[in-house]
């Protein structure tokens, strides 16, 4: 595992600089395609390279009765839920601010 992370510190320190560099040396779009084919190449090396852990008899991706078990292990762990709650009282507030009911004055912008 710890040779799978070894490189995320390095591409977290030089993603920013290196698409800002592509934005203003090329433009936009071609930061957003490198960002794209490195995607691309991830998925595939990861398809091609990473092996299911399971034995083939217990391994059911799709089958409704394990999605929904797993879907509510998760949602039943309270580590998820403290950290999760913070994030949907985000949405929610932003969602108050675009209808103009968390602003003491409603500013006409542009109009």
């Amino acid at each position: 595992m710890s040779k799978a992370l070894s490189g995320l510190g390095e591409f977290a320190v030089m993603s920013a600089p290196l698409g800002g560099l592509m934005s203003e040396l090329l433009n936009w779009r071609a930061a957003l395609l490198v960002l794209a084919l490195f995607g691309a190449a991830s998925l595939a090396l990861a398809l091609v390279r990473f092996k299911e852990s399971l034995p083939d008899d217990a391994v059911q991706p799709l089958h409704p009765v394990a999605l929904m078990r797993n879907w509510l292990h998760i949602a039943g762990n309270s580590t998820i839920a403290t950290t999760s709650a913070p994030l949907e009282w985000a949405a929610a507030d932003s969602e108050r601010c675009r209808a103009g009911l968390c602003c003491p004055v409603n500013y006409d912008h542009g109009a």
